[in-house]
């Protein structure tokens, strides 16, 4: 298909450098007004992406009530009230639930025993753990699925920052932690005592994430809470406990093939190895000893009932020793008595707390009613509302309008004086070849031929200094994050390549076509004698 005759093409070779200016300073002015523009597009899209992952809680729809110094059955008021259907459609929210406020302390690898904050919750099938767990809250994937937690699970979730805090890397994290317990008296049992009457009791560790509700450290069910502060003599926690000796369970890694009865024999003695078989435990215990990383509990069972308390530690430190760097690690079930399981459980399968509920987190389907509830709470309760992650929200959304109208305006800005620049380029070439335009039509070179061979030589300039210019704007974005200015940890500055871009170069486009057919129209409506003769 032939687009343009010999002699146009001949015209718009010679006519194009005349319209680049000497040394084509017209293309390099023009690619410096919308480099100028694409660099400001990428600042305001890398600058609302980095304040949006800052500022973005997946929580947010989930507003805290802190019970504080107020009574005790402030709270326990308050939640009867929200279970009402009316209230909860008035106010927009489809749910509430009840926290224990409180404080774990965990044990490092290098025998370290920081304290961190925790918030026991009721139910661990929610949306809220839901919005924990998400895809975008997750570190690198460490977590199991939301769904997979039973309400019987020992599991925590902890940030990121409470791992590295406890002492672990990121990228290498534990199956389990271990828990700071007391338990006098368990080293005639073989356990190793820290800080005199202190063992290391491990947890399962559900996920590692970036945020956590309140800004806690970690958060779990009131179930291992339950479990945790439970007084009685032979509390689950307490490890001076002979039967979770001779129950002997590993969590064996799915890499871990070769944990076998035949491997484990040859560290027992030869009276006993015939005694000895490896098998995977109930799924009772499985669920409760739930973990991030996949694996399986195993059971290793020994001898006979009256076998020495010494044989099970002996074996336990040789198991240990041959696989504890592929990743096993000794767990126990923390038993409870049927007692217990009756009275920390209510009849919909929610654990009770021990002691009275701290917080009550509701739900918003929307956060149109927010202040209203606010003042209903007060009304009610009395209580606070913790308001700081709505009040984030609404914040982030006004400075979000206010960056995307400054580059909305930049853009407007930057097509308005790519128009001003091409008009009085144009202006200004047309005043030099006037003459020659009058003589080309007087040669039967008609004014649409004209038009065609000018928007070809202007919408090619254009479009060179677009890919010069977005060549140019890429290049500085990626030399900036290679030597990291304009960047924070992960998140750059910068970011060229986003809708606004997108929506520009078409914009630009558009506003240089219709801006030329504009102004040929205009100059070359005249006669051919009136260009020759510069009769006005």
């Amino acid at each position: 298909m032939i687009f343009f005759k010999e002699h146009q093409y001949l015209l718009i070779r010679r006519e194009s450098r005349v319209v680049l200016g000497r040394k084509a300073v017209n293309l390099w002015l023009l690619v410096l007004v919308l480099a100028a523009t694409f660099l400001s597009i990428a600042f305001s899209a890398g600058s609302m992406a980095y304040l949006e992952e800052k500022m973005n809680d997946p929580f947010t729809n989930w507003v805290n009530i802190n019970r504080e110094f107020a009574s005790l059955d402030k709270i326990s008021i308050l939640k009867d009230s929200l279970d009402s259907e009316d209230i909860k459609n008035h106010y927009l929210f489809d749910g509430s639930q009840t926290e224990v406020n409180a404080s774990l302390d965990l044990v490092s690898p290098t025998g370290k025993v920081p304290v961190f904050s925790i918030l026991y919750y009721e139910n661990m099938n929610s949306d809220l753990i839901a919005a924990v767990l998400s895809k975008e809250n997750v570190v690198n994937g460490i977590s199991v699925h939301p769904d997979s937690i039973q309400k019987t699970s020992l599991g925590v979730i902890m940030t990121v920052e409470a791992l590295e805090h406890l002492g672990y890397d990121r990228h290498h994290v534990p199956a389990f932690i271990d828990c700071h317990q007391k338990a006098e008296g368990a080293d005639t049992l073989g356990y190793e005592l820290l800080d005199g009457d202190y063992v290391r009791a491990p947890l399962p560790l559900l996920a590692v994430v970036k945020h956590l509700p309140m800004n806690k450290e970690m958060i779990s069910s009131k179930y291992l809470y339950s479990q945790l502060n439970d007084y009685d003599v032979e509390k689950p926690f307490n490890m001076n406990n002979e039967s979770y000796v001779r129950k002997m369970r590993f969590f064996v890694p799915d890499n871990v093939d070769n944990f076998t009865s035949d491997i484990i024999k040859q560290n027992v003695p030869d009276s006993l190895k015939g005694t000895v078989y490896v098998a995977q435990t109930e799924d009772r215990v499985q669920e409760r000893l739930l973990t991030w990383k996949k694996g399986v509990v195993k059971s290793v069972d020994v001898g006979y009932p009256g076998t020495p308390i010494s044989v099970f530690s002996e074996l336990e430190r040789a198991i240990l020793k041959q696989y504890g760097s592929k990743g096993v690690v000794r767990v126990y079930d923390y038993n409870e008595s049927m007692r217990e399981a009756l009275e920390n459980l209510n009849n919909d399968g929610n654990t009770r707390s021990t002691t009275s509920d701290d917080v009550i987190s509701v739900h918003f389907t929307r956060l149109d009613s927010i202040r209203p509830f606010e003042h209903y709470v007060k009304k009610v309760s009395e209580l606070q509302i913790e308001m700081t992650q709505v009040n984030s929200k609404e914040n982030f959304n006004a400075v979000s309008i206010m960056g995307n109208i400054l580059s909305l305006a930049m853009i407007v800005f930057s097509i308005t004086s790519i128009v001003i620049f091409i008009v009085n380029m144009l202006q200004s070439y047309f005043q030099k070849v006037h003459r020659n335009l009058g003589t080309f039509k007087a040669f039967g070179i008609s004014t649409q031929e004209l038009i065609r061979v000018y928007v070809a030589i202007i919408a090619g300039i254009v479009i060179l200094a677009l890919v010069i210019a977005l060549g140019g704007t890429w290049l500085t974005e990626l030399f900036l994050s290679l030597v990291g200015i304009m960047k924070d940890g992960e998140y750059s500055w910068l970011i060229l390549w986003n809708p606004k871009t997108l929506w520009a170069v078409v914009i630009i486009l558009i506003a240089t076509l219709l801006s030329i057919l504009f102004v040929l129209r205009r100059l070359l409506q005249q006669t051919p004698g009136d260009l020759i003769y510069d009769r006005n």
